[in-house]
């Protein structure tokens, strides 16, 4: 069923997607490999989570499964982060960053889940998800910023 939360839900992945995918073709454009393919396994893990999440939650109806499917998601996309750091395929900075963030998340996730089936205080659902969008706003941020760091790298390199 359609409803506000869900366009809400949809409208925030969506923006992220799409800041990744223009950070691809930014990265693409400056020729940095790294913040490339930084840049397309975020937007292919936004994508993927955002088109799974109606499945998870007509599986779930008593929302129990979903946050341990999202922080494992998340643990899966911080490992694969990792991995893609050990074949120097991603900057090291940006994996450490990546995984402080995602561990964040986790914690965020796993405490929600507690604090429903267990203690249920009114103000946790705002606090996590609050959190949740603004560590996912940093995850596509954290990609940036190693882009500008990169691009006036190589604009010094080029004067000397």
């Amino acid at each position: 069923m359609l409803t506000w939360e869900s366009l809400e839900f949809y409208k925030q992945f969506i923006t992220f997607g799409n800041a990744c995918l223009a950070g691809v073709a930014i990265a693409g454009l400056l020729k940095d490999d790294k913040s490339r393919n930084y840049f397309a396994c975020l937007a292919f893990f936004i994508y993927f989570y955002s088109f799974a999440w109606p499945y998870i939650k007509e599986a779930d109806p008593e929302k129990l499964l979903r946050y341990i499917v999202t922080s494992t998601s998340q643990l899966f996309f911080a490992g694969t982060v990792f991995y893609l750091s050990i074949k120097e395929m991603i900057s090291r900075k940006i994996a450490a960053s990546v995984s402080v963030i995602s561990l964040i998340i986790i914690f965020a996730q796993i405490y929600r889940l507690v604090d429903r089936h267990v203690v249920d205080l009114p103000c946790a659902h705002y606090f996590v998800v609050n959190v949740v969008q603004y560590l996912n706003c940093l995850l596509v941020l954290v990609g940036y910023a190693g882009l500008i760091k990169w691009s006036f790298k190589t604009k010094q390199g080029d004067s000397k």
